[in-house]
């Protein structure tokens, strides 16, 4: 909707419009993203959402869960404004509409499919008024079933303000309930998504019997509540009371056997005469929660001080309560790379499990691990060398972690103090408390304050750095002190960095009130790891810093391969830069009698490095893996660096992790549908996996044929493929897929045949291989090879030529 770039004022604040659309459907939620940079170039971002609604009216519903079929029942209705004040004379209509299920058949490029539908049939229809108080309305449902009430404004002229409620009826008239009666699979509704010990639960049972015998139960690691009774028509209902034993992660379940007339009285499908059903049974926690405060004893601090925070633990009403803590303070810089916070024990302890016993260690999850970079955010600059910055202290201690205890013990009024002494960042520090009081009980808390100067600097410096590197490295300075003066800046390097030729890192410059950057020519000279030092000094307020900066070692400056036979000796030049240094790196020669080993140092490089966890990647890393293990076998010879058996277990790992409910893979974690056009690239990789005897889940391989079917059937599924152009090439990559899974096709195959010229070329090519395939289709691929083979005149006037071998198999 928007993207736009904006500067802060002086207090790093700013805003924004944003424009909402007028026709809106429904009430939406928008996201805000931001990300703010500052002249370092550090960057850090947020997200925030808001709802939009289409109108400035809301209409509210309440009724009872289950209603009797033929018997009158009561919806309540009132109009409120966005701030909930209700609004008068708002004329309303309520209509009650039975939902009906039925079956149609989907025809899609030829392709029939069976779908279900579902229609409103309006049974009931009242109007109202709106008062200050909710309205009753009293409606009739005629038969058993699913309902849904919907109340829009009289003079609407569309569903935008409609508001819907969702309600069952119970009776002894059989109910057609979609698609789930094509299953043994029995539906359980709740009234409600959560429970409170002593609440009754309301349970309607779907059923498609007209009269059946019930077993209802409520299940964890044992039955809670059992009960065996005989129900009739389609949604009949059970209540049962919630008992303190049912918490957490209790279960309903109930098996519904048909009775009635005799089997051979009855002419109906006899093939399921039984349901059995299963569902969640969710009791409030709110109680198992504690209330934890967490308060710092100076808001704002200096590095290298002393804080003190003060702790203190209630129980969910109120009450102080004896406990333990676990306390960490982070650099909040740090924490924003994950945007970390400690788990909540309530939702731990007590997530939803199903029906078995399962064992956890959810301390791996705690455990703050240091950055692999040295250059921490937060690390400043300052302070200068003259007489008047002579005692400044220079910052050197820049731990992301500043305090941490797994066990601080509260006195029996729930109060307990930390004491600490702060590193040297300048930055927001964030005190986190997790914490129980021995008897199930859990709750988290957290608090923020500053360390600053009246003399803010930060550093400008890469992440690391190589030999003969020529960088500009500095500060930023934020001048806090509110008032203005010479800012004498001072630097000095040390290890393996110089000062460029003829330059200094020392300046005296009118101080600005905003942050601003200075820059400094460094050079790396030689091996190993460097020291960069600034001081400044503006007024009376002075500060000082030294940090390290990482030298990494060259990579392979030249690598050359070279086969052939030789008797006597043999020449290979190299080409070595003139800028590499003399005293560092070296040559490694490598002989051998096949060509295997020119294949280890690239296959090693694209195995064994650091791949973001993309689909791409993983696929090809297992192709990689059963082709030398291919190799292996052939040849009867071992890769010493690497095995590729493991190497192809991991990229399956990762493939299991990317595949989705359809049983295509997605491109990237986290990604909602199928990519069309590398899961095909998939399954080859799963071919030749196979080929390489490398044991591959078969759930992997059936959900993966089962999803290229669907898209060889339906590529126009996908919102980005309505093109046939699209359509085409999906179908051709599914058919190449399924072919390599060991299911030969020739669906659709005239349809690509009639429009191989708008095909690439390499397109072309992979029709004509898959042509081959086909016995009865042999004709037309030796056709599409000779044409492919023809030669082309390039725009320079020189031919071209492509040599194609097609095979048959």
């Amino acid at each position: 909707m928007l993207q736009t770039n904006a500067v802060f004022d002086s207090q790093g604040k700013g805003n924004q419009a944003v424009t909402i659309a007028q026709d809106l459907p429904y009430p939406m939620t928008y996201r805000v993203d931001a990300q703010a940079t500052d002249v370092s170039n550090l960057s850090v971002s947020n997200s925030k959402t808001f709802t939009a609604l289409p109108s400035d009216r809301l209409i509210g519903l309440k009724s009872s869960f289950v209603a009797d079929a033929g018997k009158p029942f009561n919806v309540q209705v009132i109009v409120t404004n966005p701030k909930a004040e209700t609004l008068t004379g708002q004329n309303l209509r309520i209509e009650l509409q039975q939902i009906l299920h039925s079956s149609v058949t989907q025809v899609v490029e030829g392709s029939q499919t069976e779908r279900d539908q579902v229609e409103y049939k309006t049974i009931d229809q009242k109007e109202v008024s709106s008062t200050n108080a909710p309205q009753s309305v009293s409606m009739t449902p005629k038969e058993s079933g699913s309902y849904r009430i919907r109340a829009n404004f009289t003079n609407a002229k569309d569903d935008r303000t409609a508001t819907d409620l969702q309600i069952w009826a119970t009776g002894e008239n059989p109910v057609s309930w979609g698609g789930r009666d094509t299953n043994n699979r029995l539906e359980l509704q709740l009234d409600k998504k959560t429970y409170r010990s002593g609440e009754t639960a309301n349970v309607v049972i779907q059923s498609p019997y007209p009269e059946a015998e019930l077993y209802f139960a409520v299940v964890r690691h044992d039955t809670i509540y059992k009960t065996i009774t005989k129900v009739r028509g389609g949604a009949p209902q059970i209540q049962f009371q919630v008992t303190p034993d049912m918490i957490p992660n209790a279960a309903i379940e109930a098996v519904l056997v048909r009775q009635g007339d005799p089997l051979e009285k009855v002419s109906d499908n006899l093939d399921k005469l039984v349901r059995v059903g299963f569902a969640p049974f969710n009791t409030q926690l709110d109680e198992q929660y504690l209330k934890v405060q967490v308060t710092p004893q100076q808001t704002t601090n200096q590095p290298g001080n002393e804080e003190t925070v003060q702790l203190e633990l209630k129980n969910s009403q109120g009450t102080p309560v004896k406990g333990q803590f676990t306390v960490m303070a982070v650099n909040e810089a740090v924490l924003q790379l994950t945007n970390y916070r400690l788990p909540d024990l309530v939702k731990t302890v007590y997530a939803e499990q199903p029906i078995s016993t399962r064992f956890a260690d959810n301390r791996s999850n705690v455990v703050l691990e240091p950055l692999a970079s040295p250059i921490d955010k937060g690390w400043g600059f300052g302070g200068g060398l003259s007489d008047g910055a002579g005692a400044t202290r220079i910052r050197e201690d820049f731990r992301p972690l500043a305090y941490y205890n797994g066990s601080v013990i509260t006195d029996a009024n729930g109060n307990a103090n930390i004491k600490f002494k702060l590193p040297d960042d300048l930055t927001t520090w964030r005190v986190m408390a997790i914490a129980t009081d021995g008897n199930f009980h859990f709750g988290n808390g957290d608090a923020t304050f500053i360390t600053t100067k009246p003399l803010v600097t930060n550093p400008i410096l890469p992440q690391f750095a190589r030999l003969g590197d020529r960088l500009e490295a500095g500060l930023s300075v934020t001048n806090n002190t509110g008032q203005p003066g010479t800012l004498t800046l001072d630097g000095t390097v040390s290890g393996s960095l110089q000062l460029a030729e003829n330059t200094t890192a020392s300046l005296k410059t009118q101080a600005e009130s905003q942050t601003s950057a200075y820059r400094f020519p460094i050079v790396v000279s030689r091996p190993g790891d460097g020291k960069v030092k600034f001081t400044t000094q503006l007024n009376n307020a002075s500060d000082a810093f030294e940090v390290p900066l990482l030298v990494r070692s060259s990579d392979i400056i030249e690598q050359v391969v070279e086969t052939g036979t030789t008797e006597k000796n043999v020449q290979i030049p190299m080409n070595i830069d003139a800028s590499a240094s003399n005293d560092t790196g070296g040559l490694n020669i490598l002989l051998a009698s096949t060509l295997i080993p020119e294949l280890k140092a690239p296959a090693r490089q694209v195995l064994e490095e650091e791949q973001l966890p993309f689909l791409e990647p993983a696929a090809s890393q297992l192709t990689i893996a059963a082709n030398l293990q291919l190799l292996s076998q052939t040849y009867e010879q071992t890769f010493g660096e690497f095995n590729p058996a493991e190497q192809a277990a991991k990229a399956l790992e990762r493939l299991q992790k990317l595949q989705r409910p359809d049983g295509g893979f997605a491109t990237f974690p986290g990604q909602e549908k199928s990519d069309p056009f590398v899961s095909p690239y998939v399954a080859q990789a799963f071919a030749k996996a196979a080929a390489a005897k490398i044991a591959i889940a078969s759930n992997l391989v059936n959900q993966l044929k089962t999803y290229l079917q669907k898209t060889l059937t339906d590529p126009g599924q996908y919102d980005f493929c309505k093109e046939q152009s699209c359509k085409d090439q999906v179908r051709l990559q599914s058919l190449l897929a399924l072919s390599e899974l060991g299911n030969k096709r020739n669906d659709f195959l005239s349809d690509l045949y009639d429009r191989r010229e708008q095909f690439s070329q390499v397109d072309q090519i992979k029709l004509a291989r898959l042509l081959s395939q086909s016995p009865e289709w042999q004709t037309e691929a030796n056709t599409l090879t000779d044409q492919i083979q023809k030669p082309s005149m390039r725009q320079d006037g020189r031919q071209r030529l492509i040599c194609l071998k097609v095979g048959t198999g």
